[in-house]
Formats: structure tokens, sequence, C-alpha cells
């Protein structure tokens, strides 16, 4: 009775951890084709983007020269409509890559020396799939992270800065 529940438990762990890796491989899968759809076309609104915001922000420094609050309140809005875009963009990916580490981690803090061979197999492919990090990543040039918004918010006021100093 004692061995059928102990090779009852140890058929639900192996069916379970078919399952988790089904899941995680699909999910990856997933997040690469859905991203793979648009990656060009992030690409340029990235760079559009990047000029729109130093453009604008050198529009609000040139209304507020001239007191003219209506195109203080239109730069405003496209600077923020900017840096929300920039931001949520960037967040869920690196949403995305937070997970899979999560994933990672718990995989490689379960006590595998407990599980039969052929479970810790499939510990041992989850632990090479995620020993990789996986990002979205535009054309290879860029993951989408906190970093890459905060280079990009970089880049734009740089740009927003020579614009300035060129025009006094």
């Amino acid at each position: 009775m004692l061995k059928n529940s102990s090779l009852e438990n140890e058929f639900m762990m192996y069916r379970e951890i078919i399952h988790a890796v089904d899941i995680h491989r699909k999910a990856m899968k997933f997040s690469q084709y859905m991203f793979s759809n648009f990656q060009g076309s992030h690409f340029w609104l990235l760079i559009v983007g990047v000029v729109c915001l130093s453009l604008n922000l050198y529009g609000i420094s040139e209304t507020m020269l001239t007191n003219d609050v209506e195109q203080f309140i239109t730069h405003f809005v496209f600077i923020s409509a900017t840096f929300v875009y920039f931001f949520i963009a960037n967040y869920i990916g690196q949403k995305v890559t937070n997970h899979n580490e999560h994933v990672f981690f718990t995989v490689y803090n379960i006590r595998w020396y407990l599980a039969p061979l052929h479970v810790q197999k499939l510990i041992l492919f989850l632990l090479q799939n995620g020993s990789r990090t996986f990002c979205l990543s535009i054309g290879g040039i860029y993951s989408l992270s906190n970093e890459l918004f905060a280079m990009l918010t970089k880049a734009s006021i740089s740009y927003f800065t020579v614009v300035y100093s060129m025009q006094q």
C-alpha cells in the first residue's frame, strides 16, 4: 500500500513537471511570436518617439519664453504620451524577463535530488533552458527592459540639449 502511494506520488510529480515544462515552452514561444509580429514597427516607433520627445522638449522650452499656455499643454501631452508608451512597452519586456528568471530560480531551488532519475532529467532540461536569459529584443540589438527605457529617455534629453544649444 505504501509502495503504491509512493509510485502514485512519483507519477503525479512527473506529470506536473512535464506540464510545467510544456506551459513554459509554449509561453516563451507565444511571447516570441507576438513580439515578432510588431518588432519592425516597434523599432521605428522608438526612433520616432525619441525624435518627437526631443522636439517637444524643445517646444516646451520655447513656449516658456512666450508664455503660450495652449502650446505648452499640447507639448506636455505629447511628451507624457511618449513617456507612457516607452514605459509600458519596456515594462512589459522587463516583466517577461523577470518571470523567466523567476521560473529558473524556482526550479533551481527545488529539492531535485529527492526526485527519481527521470524527473531529475526533466528538471535539468528546465535548468538548461532557464540558464539563458530570455528577453524580447528588437532586432537582437536592444532588449525591452527598464534599462532601455532609461537609455531612450537619456537619448531624448541629450538630443534636446543639442537642439537647444544650437538655437542659442
